[in-house]
């Protein structure tokens, strides 16, 4: 038996009652979501691979957490455990990424500086240290910044003061959600009456589908298609 022309809510009734090849055919249907998303974040200094690896165990987060009794679609729970991996993983595995080949230059940089003041017993200029490196100012300049040390986002910014590191930084998921409640409230505006009338109705007062047929006068399948094509046009407008 084949599954490979089911829908997202199909292949998850076969992956929920023991059919696991539905959860690749699950993953395949939907590692272009992945890959929308993780462009959003692909200005990180993390690859885009590594991006959309993150994003792909969101999606199998997604894919074994979901259960359509919350009365929403998959593609819009999957989202939502997508962009919450990726983010958690820029947060928590540091946004900044030092280079194999910076490492190795600092390392260099940082081996002359100090046999230099062995020798000479006073710091070398940058312009000695990229004679003795082989290296250009601005590859010494940025080794000499990878070697600073990490200041703690609590620390005074200066002796007195009440203003800590922290107090300077925006608090980046804040700011990411709130652009996205923009961006979402911006496309929502542009639905027509009938499609706004639909998502109102299933994702601001939480009615089934079923219900949401009754009360606008048509059938479960037409609430039902014009919800995935009105999540997947929002969408569309969210991550371009």
């Amino acid at each position: 038996m084949t599954f490979e022309s089911l829908e997202n809510s199909e292949l998850l009734a076969k992956y929920k009652s023991g059919k696991d090849e539905a959860k690749e055919l699950l993953v395949n249907n939907n590692i272009a979501l992945v890959k929308s998303i993780a462009k959003r974040y692909s200005n990180r200094n993390v690859t885009f691979e590594d991006l959309v690896e993150i994003g792909t165990i969101g999606l199998l987060k997604a894919i074994d957490g979901f259960d359509e009794k919350l009365g929403y679609a998959f593609s819009t729970y999957a989202f939502t455990l997508i962009s919450g991996e990726i983010k958690r993983y820029l947060r928590d595995d540091g946004i900044v990424k030092v280079s194999r080949k910076l490492k190795k230059n600092a390392a260099l940089v940082m081996a002359a500086k100090e046999k230099y003041l062995s020798d000479y017993g006073k710091e070398p200029k940058i312009s000695i240290l990229c004679q003795l490196c082989n290296l250009s100012c601005e590859e010494v300049t940025e080794c000499i910044d990878a070697c600073l040390p990490v200041r703690s986002i609590s620390e005074p910014l200066c002796d007195g003061s009440d203003m800590t590191l922290g107090d300077t930084i925006a608090n980046e998921d804040e700011i990411s959600n709130l652009i996205d409640k923009i961006a979402l409230n911006e496309a929502l505006k542009q639905l027509d009456e009938f499609d706004s009338q639909v998502i109102s109705l299933r994702y601001y007062r939480c009615l089934t589908q079923t219900q949401v047929s009754k009360i606008l006068g048509v059938s479960q399948v037409t609430v039902s298609r014009s919800e995935k094509r009105i999540i997947e046009n929002l969408r569309q407008k969210l991550i371009t």
